[in-house]
């Protein structure tokens, strides 16, 4: 299990975040802007044998203070569906916690990209 370092470009009004190479048990590095309320998440790469995603966010402190302690709860879409992907999509993400990342919760072999594209509400 790694922490993908997470690397962003400001375009605009927009910062788009990036993820790249999550393996199994791989999570991202947390993302903290809570001021970009719009939230966009594209998944995507190969999935390797039954790979799942799970987009998860935290507003519990340890995140910075005790990471491995922290607590993580799944991200939905609109529809309050959990965001956790088997296959490419793209989703809008419902909740605006502090913290969010990508989870390579299982599979076999994947390799995937997540991009995140953020505006701050108007």
């Amino acid at each position: 299990m790694a922490v993908v370092a997470l690397s962003s470009v400001n375009i605009g009004n927009v910062q788009v975040l990036t993820w790249a190479g999550l393996t199994t048990n791989d999570t991202g590095e947390p993302w903290q802007r809570a001021d970009y309320t719009n939230k966009c998440v594209q998944i995507f790469g190969d999935f390797g044998t039954n790979a799942t995603c799970t987009m998860q966010g935290s507003n519990d402190p340890r995140v910075i203070t005790d990471p491995s302690n922290a607590v993580w709860f799944s991200l939905t879409d609109p529809q309050a569906n959990a965001i956790a992907k088997t296959s490419a999509a793209g989703e809008e993400i419902l909740e605006n916690p502090r913290w969010i990342r990508p989870y390579v919760t299982s599979g076999t072999s994947p390799s995937l990209t997540i991009i995140i594209s953020a505006t701050k509400g108007f």
